[in-house]
């Protein structure tokens, strides 16, 4: 572990993939395309969502700014079955910068969340009600 940290010059530790949660903080991501338009508005380029890992990316036409950051504590309908309690914005790490399949890496994109979410980017959000989601459902809040 000392020797990993000291060569990426941050502390690390070293585990098996099979034991190490994917569901970094909580077990869906959604982000909005308003959040996605202000980053990017600060990153000089349009910022793909595929580097965030979203479960969700939810159509905000006309709203500016991190939208679902104000749905912190209530609940949101998508579709006619499922409902999200939405719990807390999401903090981002380094592997926001990192390749996806298909998309380069964007060293600066995390310095740029940084600067203007305070290293968060989306919102972590619990099921309370299971169903399917498709393209083009409306995301509706509820109350909390």
């Amino acid at each position: 572990h000392d020797a990993l940290s000291e060569h990426v010059g941050r502390p690390v530790t070293l585990a098996r993939e099979q034991d190490v949660s994917h569901f970094d903080e909580g077990p869906v991501h959604l982000v909005t395309t308003a959040s996605l338009d202000r980053v990017g508005g600060a990153h000089g380029h349009p910022v793909d969502a595929r580097h965030l890992r979203p479960n969700l990316v939810v159509e905000t036409a006309g709203a500016a700014g991190f939208v679902e950051e104000t749905w912190i504590g209530r609940r949101v309908r998508i579709g006619p079955d499922v409902v999200l309690s939405v719990r807390s914005a999401m903090p981002r790490c380094v592997m926001v910068t990192m390749s996806q399949v298909g998309l380069p890496a964007d060293r600066g994109l995390l310095g740029t969340v940084t600067e203007v979410n305070d290293a968060c980017l989306g919102v972590v959000a619990d099921v309370v009600a299971a169903g399917r989601v498709a393209v083009g459902d409306d995301v509706v809040l509820v109350d909390a």
